[in-house]
Order: C-alpha cells, then sequence, then structure tokens
C-alpha cells in the first residue's frame, strides 16, 4: 500500500512524485517538475521551508537540502505546504507514493500553510475554485473505492462548498494533519510538536506559578538538597570516567586492505557519426582496451547493462555516479591517406595514417585528469579489395594501436591516487556531536564524497537523547589513515570511543555510555537558581500583599472615623465594568506628553480653542487657529490641507497652496511657519503612519517636532518667538483611527513603533481599551492585576507594561 500526496492548486490537482535527500550545506533544496531540470519558481520558498531557523522540514527529517518532484509546475502562493510537509512524513515512511494511483492505495490531497513557528495550519484563498478542479478526480477514485482524505484549514470552513462530496477534513495544527497518514504510532508520536512550541497563555502560566508556589512552601529546601548531592555523585561519577577514558586508549583493530574504487566506463561517438568502413576497427578498440583494463582487475562497466543500449549520450555522462560509475575512458580513432585526404579508396597502393587518442575524465568531479595518443602508418598492398576487405584491414591495423593504448592506460590508471569507499556507523552519539564529526571528515585532506545512508531513531539516556547514523564516504584514504584523523577528531571533541568493529569495508563506533555530566550539571544549577528566584518572587508577593492589607485597613479606619466613605482606590480591583475614557485623552507617567486624538480631523494652529480636536504650537510665525492647517482622515487615508497660513505649509519639500488636499505617506514632514527644504526651519514637524503588518489601511497618524537643526539655529530670541519650544519638543500627537501598537524603545513605551516587540494595543471603540498581546515576554497589569483579555481604561486606570508604569486622563475634562 502507497499513499499518494497531491497538492490542491487553481490549476487542478499537483501529484508529489518522489522525494530526495541532498547531504551537503550548499546545495539548496529545489523542487523540478517530473524529474526534469524544470524548475518551479516556488523553489526558494521551499528552501526556506527546508533550512532551519524559518523552516522546520531539515529540523523534523534531518537532511541539509531535499529535492522534490512534482507533476505539474507550481509557481505562487504557500498553500502547497501542508501537502509538502505530508508528503516528507510518507517519505520518511517509506510509503510515499509517486502520484500513479492504485488499487488498495490511499490518497491524500491537502491544501494550507503552516506557521513553522507555532505549527499551526492557517487560512488560505480560492477554495471553492480549488475544490472544483479536484472535484473530477476524486470522483473518479470513489467509483475505484480509493480512499481519498482533502484536508482543508479549519479557517476556511465557511468558504468550503458543502455540496462537493470531496470527503473534506478541517485540521488547525500539524498534529491533526499528521493523524490521516497511515504513519507508526512512533512516527506519529515523533512528529507532534514540540512543547516548547505551543502557545503558553497567561492563564496556564498563573496557575503554575500557583502551583509551584504551593511546592516550595512543602519541598523547597530539600529538593536544593537533593539537587546538590545528584550535582555531588555526578561530578564524582564524570571525574572516574574521565580517568578511565585516558587509562584505556581507542582500539585499532582495522584490516587495511585496500579496495580501488575506478569503476570504468569506455566511452566513444555515436554510431551515426563513424564512417560505416571504421565500424568495425571501432568495435575493436574497446573490446581489446576492455580487456586489458580487466585483466588488470578494473572494473568496467557494460554499456548495455546501464542504459539499456550500446551507446551513452553525452547528456547522461555526468549523471552515471550514481551507478557507480566514476571514470570514463573517451576514445577516438581518426584514419585518412597520406596522399588522398578526402575518401577513402581501395583501388591501389596506398599508405595511410592512424591516430587513436584517449581521454579520462573524472565524472564525479567533471574534470579530464589524463590523455594519450597513439599514431601508427600502415601500407595496403591488397588489389581488387572490396569495402568488407577494407573494414578488415583497418580493424587490424586499429587493434595493435589499441594493445598499446591499453597497456599505456592501465600504467596511467595505476598511478592515479587509489580511492575508497567505507561505510562509518557513528552509535548513540548526540546530534551535535554527529553534525561536528561530519564536517571535519568532509574538511579532511582526501575527502572526495559523503552521503547519509540510514538515521536510526532517537533514544533517551537518562536526561539527554542519542542518535544513530550510517554515513557513506568516498575517500583517497585507506582505512587506517581514516582511523587516526578519526581519532583526531574524537581527542579534538573530547569524545569518549570505547567500541570500534570492523567488518569488511564497514567500519562502527559506539559512543561510551558517558552521562555527560557537564550538561546536567549546568541543567541542575539552572534548576536551583529558578527554584530560589520564584521563592524569592513568593516572599516579594507576600510583603506587598501585606502591605497592600495593612494600607486597606487603616483606611477603613479612617473613613469610619471620619463617618465618610472613600471613593475607589487606585490599586482596587479591576472591573469590566468600568467606564472607558471617551474622546480624546493624554497619557501620564511613562506615556507622559503623548495627546491622543479620535477624531476625523485634527487641526494646528499657535493657538487652541478645543483641545478635543486641535493641538497648539506656541510658535510665533504659525498662524491662529483656523488659518495653519487641517489633518484629515477620509477613504482610509489621512490627508493635510493647508487653512490659508500667513506664511504657508511646505509638505515633502512643496509648498501647499491653499486649502491644497496632499495624501500622508510614511516618513513625511511638514515646515511650518516660513521656511523650506532649502533653509534651515525651526519648526519641523515629523509625521509617521503606524500600520499593523496585517492591516490595509494605516490606523493612526503620530506627530513631533524635529529638534536635529535647533543646534545651528541662533535662539536668543526663542524665549520671545517660541515660549513654550521646551514642553513642544516633548510632545507626542496622535490621530488614531485603528489598533496601535504598544511596546518599550529604549526603556520607554513608545507607541506605533513597527521594529520593537509589541506587548498591548491601544484600541478606541466608543472609548479606550487596553488589548494585551498573550506572549511569554509580555506582563501586562491594570491595578496591579494581570490581564488576559481586552479592557476598558478608566480615568482610574494604572497600567503597566513591564514594569513600565502609565495612565491616561481624558482632554475634555
Amino acid at each position: 500500500m502507497k499513499l499518494h500526496v497531491f497538492v490542491a492548486t487553481t490549476q487542478g490537482l499537483v501529484a508529489i512524485q518522489n522525494i530526495t535527500a541532498i547531504d551537503d550545506i550548499d546545495i539548496s533544496s529545489i523542487v523540478s517538475v517530473n524529474g526534469t531540470s524544470t524548475t518551479a519558481n516556488i523553489s526558494n520558498a521551499y528552501h526556506n521551508f527546508v533550512k532551519n531557523g524559518a523552516g522546520i522540514i531539515q529540523h523534523d527529517f534531518g537532511a541539509c537540502s531535499y529535492r522534490i518532484n512534482v507533476s505539474k509546475r507550481i509557481d505562487q502562493g504557500n498553500s502547497w505546504q501542508l501537502a509538502f510537509y505530508l508528503a516528507h512524513a510518507a517519505n520518511k515512511e517509506n510509503i510515499l507514493g509517486d502520484g500513479q494511483v492504485k488499487s488498495g492505495d490511499k490518497v491524500i490531497c491537502a491544501t494550507g500553510e503552516l506557521n513553522t513557528s507555532s505549527r499551526n495550519i492557517q487560512s488560505i484563498s480560492d477554495i471553492r475554485l480549488k475544490q472544483v478542479h479536484a472535484a473530477t478526480q476524486i470522483k473518479h477514485w470513489h467509483k475505484s473505492n480509493i480512499e481519498v482524505c482533502f484536508l482543508v484549514p479549519q479557517a476556511n470552513a465557511k468558504d468550503v462548498d458543502k455540496n462537493l462530496p470531496l470527503n473534506i477534513k478541517f485540521v488547525n495544527k500539524l498534529s491533526q494533519a499528521l493523524s490521516y497518514l497511515p504513519l507508526t504510532s512512533s512516527a506519529k508520536e515523533k512528529n507532534k510538536e514540540p512543547v516548547s512550541e505551543r502557545k503558553l497563555s497567561f492563564e496556564s502560566a498563573t496557575e503554575t506559578s500557583s502551583l509551584l508556589y504551593k511546592i516550595i512552601n512543602v519541598k523547597a529546601i530539600s529538593i536544593i538538597i537533593a539537587s546538590f548531592l545528584m550535582l555531588f555523585f555526578l561530578t564524582n561519577h564524570w571525574i572516574n570516567d574521565e580517568k578511565r577514558r585516558q587509562a584505556e586508549p581507542l582500539k585499532n583493530n582495522i584490516n587495511t586492505s585496500t579496495n580501488k574504487l575506478w569503476q570504468v566506463l569506455l566511452v566513444t561517438q555515436p554510431s551515426y557519426q563513424i564512417n560505416d568502413t571504421l565500424k568495425p576497427a571501432f568495435t575493436l578498440i574497446e573490446k581489446t582496451i576492455a580487456e586489458q583494463l580487466i585483466a588488470d582487475n578494473f572494473d568496467v562497466a557494460d554499456k548495455a547493462l546501464l542504459v539499456g543500449s550500446e551507446h551513452i549520450l553525452e547528456q547522461t555522462l555526468f549523471q552515471l555516479p550514481k551507478d557507480g560509475i566514476n571514470l570514463a575512458i573517451r576514445f577516438n580513432l581518426t584514419v585518412h591517406k597520406l596522399k588522398q585526404q578526402h575518401k577513402i579508396i581501395n583501388n591501389s597502393t596506398s599508405t595511410w595514417r592512424y591516430e587513436l587518442s584517449a581521454k579520462l575524465i573524472d565524472l564525479e568531479n567533471k574534470r579530464q585528469i589524463e590523455t594519450h595518443t597513439e599514431f601508427g602508418e600502415y601500407t595496403n598492398n591488397t588489389t581488387n579489395c572490396d569495402n568488407v576487405c577494407y573494414s578488415q584491414w583497418h580493424a587490424a591495423n586499429a587493434r595493435k594501436l589499441a594493445q598499446d593504448m591499453g597497456a599505456i592506460l592501465v600504467v596511467k590508471l595505476n598511478n592515479l591516487p587509489r580511492r575508497y569507499q567505507l561505510e562509518l556507523t557513528f552509535r548513540n552519539f548526540l546530534s551535535k556531536e554527529l553534525d561536528l564529526i561530519h564536517q571535519q571528515l568532509n574538511s579532511v585532506p582526501g575527502a572526495l564524497s559523503s552521503k547519509l545512508l540510514q538515521e536510526f531513531d532517537a533514544k533517551t539516556v537518562m536526561l539527554h537523547q542519542v542518535k544513530s547514523r550510517k554515513y557513506q564516504y568516498q575517500t583517497n584514504l585507506t582505512a587506517e589513515d581514516l582511523m587516526i584523523e578519526l581519532q583526531k577528531i574524537f581527542k579534538a571533541f573530547d569524545l569518549s570511543v570505547n567500541d570500534v568493529k570492523r567488518d569488511s569495508h564497514a567500519i562502527e563506533f559506539t559512543r561510551s555510555n558517558m552521562p555527560y555530566s557537564l550538561y546536567y550539571i549546568a541543567s541542575i544549577m539552572t534548576f536551583c537558581a529558578f527554584m530560589l528566584l520564584l521563592i524569592i518572587a513568593k516572599r516579594r508577593r507576600i510583603v506587598t500583599s501585606a502591605h497592600y492589607n495593612e494600607k486597606s485597613k487603616l483606611t477603613t479606619t479612617l473613613n469610619k472615623h471620619h463617618s465618610i466613605v472613600s471613593p475607589s482606590n487606585d490599586h482596587e480591583t479591576f472591573d469590566k465594568k468600568n467606564i472607558a475614557i471617551k474622546g480624546p485623552a493624554r497619557g501620564q507617567g511613562a506615556l507622559e506628553n503623548y495627546y491622543i486624538f479620535n477624531e476625523n480631523t485634527l487641526e494646528v494652529a499657535r493657538n487652541s480653542n478645543d483641545a478635543t480636536s486641535s493641538f497648539a504650537i506656541d510658535y510665533q510665525q504659525i498662524s491662529r487657529l483656523g488659518q495653519q492647517c487641517l489633518f484629515k482622515y477620509e477613504n482610509n487615508n489621512f490627508y493635510v490641507q493647508d487653512q490659508g497660513s500667513t506664511n504657508g505649509t511646505v509638505f515633502n519639500g512643496v509648498r501647499l497652496a491653499h486649502h491644497q488636499l496632499a495624501l500622508i505617506n510614511k516618513d513625511c514632514q511638514l515646515i511650518l511657519g516660513g521656511g523650506d527644504v532649502e533653509e534651515i526651519a525651526l519648526c519641523q514637524l515629523d509625521i509617521t503612519l503606524a500600520q499593523r503588518n496585517d492591516a490595509k489601511t494605516p490606523d493612526a497618524l503620530i506627530m513631533h517636532l524635529n529638534s536635529t537643526m535647533h543646534p545651528f539655529i541662533e535662539l536668543e530670541s526663542t524665549s520671545i518667538t517660541w515660549p513654550s519650544i521646551e514642553h513642544n519638543l516633548r510632545c507626542h500627537w496622535v490621530l488614531m483611527k485603528g489598533k496601535v501598537s504598544l511596546s518599550i524603545s529604549n526603556k520607554k513605551i513608545v507607541l506605533g513603533d513597527g521594529k520593537s516587540e509589541i506587548l498591548a494595543y491601544l484600541v478606541y471603540q466608543d472609548g479606550f481599551y487596553l488589548e494585551p498581546v498573550k506572549s511569554i515576554n509580555s506582563q501586562v497589569m491594570v491595578n496591579q492585576k494581570f490581564i488576559f483579555e481586552t479592557m476598558p481604561i478608566c480615568e482610574n486606570s494604572l497600567i503597566s507594561l513591564n514594569g513600565l508604569e502609565f495612565s491616561m486622563k481624558s482632554l475634555s475634562k
């Protein structure tokens, strides 16, 4: 039974035919069409999907790169990712079919994009079109009683045409999709997403912390004592193991018999390029040279067995190493009369000149490594000799040259560096140790090529996992020389290898059962430090709670004594029913000097009569309210408009005409109160658009004054022309029309920063709300209580982002 995996595309189903691992970090992963040299445009995206860091294939399935063959081109999008991953999983279990579905086989059609961090399956587009193009083929399979499963992201459930009987299965996680593969239970377990990559909500984190606090109360001291006892035991064991390892040198029972690896193929011109009279001569040359090579114990390949015919094409010559052929001897024979140059004429006594040439080509390195040419002159005194007679005569002469050529080639081949092919098996090593050994062996002088033959299932030993791998190495080094290099590598990386087994040309190394003491020591010390930090954190929390309770009691006592009711405390438990701040607001604390507006228009002028729809820059060259300029939001864009100001408005180096409306793009500059780009303008307003990655329209307009030019300006009279310059330089004015991110940069809270990690969002929906981002690095609190969902921001709310506290106050009061 085979499992055939198809990618559901808008052009129809595309079969994944086969997957080949490429154990070479310098070769990029590619997607080829029907096994040809034609590659799909998604090859670069597939390479990123494979490699560690951006993708997950190398991490989950081992090899550095892969070549995947598909039946048709796939040139855009990422909806192929789910099917490609499932094909890799099936290939790992050796059940992946080639797309030619037979009775008893199973079929999976899939479409979906993978989030390589969370391993969630994301929604895709054109799902109905993909269903329509797949329907005919799937119905045909159903009639043939072939089991078919069509996997679609859960997020696209509402987009699916349920009238088509395609056996749709909705999945939102990679582990769910893998459950539809007929894999072994061990394979499914291996392909589950790691715990470290699952999302951890703040709620579960809080519950875990509470549980740890309870454990610490009873067992903290005993755990720490036990940890240090175990640390002492492991350290002592490691020292004894090190002494034993140094006392027992590595065994070297290697048989140093040679293994000559020149696998030879004799190649000449195609038969249609050879004169009919000389064809017997070419046949006899090839036979004579082959006999001499075989007599000297060289392996000569049979072309008919390799390619199914007598001739081998030029374009397939360098594909022969996969069949074990690594050396080609290309020979050619030229014959001509010394007196008559153009045609062979069998009418009289004549002298003929023969030239037999040979080139030795290393097929793996694609280099010519040797050449040789034999010359000869022969006289024909035969009369009445027909074409058959001449053919036999030329063949006999060519054979004499071929005998000399074969003898020379034998000498040359014996003088070439010998090649050895060895299978090396490394058992019970750490993954990083295997990678280091492999890298070092590939860099040893004389190393030619390497190939990963098998990777054995990982097994757990104490607190770590060990793996075993089998490699095939081709090298100019003998087995004995290679062992010397391996001993140097083991010594350089301080690896203890106590068991070496040799069978024919295979060598097996077994890592000693060392407990990796330093690894455990570091882990235990880290665990102890973590436990101590939890104890300290709990004690600090207890002290804070006691202080708060004492303060609450004192407040209650004072209120009772004076017969008054205290207003709500700043640190009371946050209630979602509290009323959110409506209209524009200004920040306080860590958000000081931020003025946040939510109207569709916002005016800037020398003075401001309405704090809800305008702000003031007290520079005397700026016109009064209603006459300088206006910011406007319409049709999902932000604009600036000059209101007929006296000294004009310069936007991105262009002076605006009165009432001219200009579109605001990212990183714009507005000069107010005179001056332009060729002058040093005192009042330069930098404007930035804030837009989320998943948003199609900008969320906010953020403005602040540029102070970089002020050191070059004479400021003696600044206090007269601009009394509030110091305050204005610290201000940020924000016109909000969507969600604006809150981040921390240089120990300050900033709005709309696309470079720093987002901790929360500021939202305005008939009032200001705080939306926390669910992240391990984000700690959002309101009134000293962690929050995990969107909450209203009230006048008395004390908000903390990773320890930086701020509050907001309405501008309408």
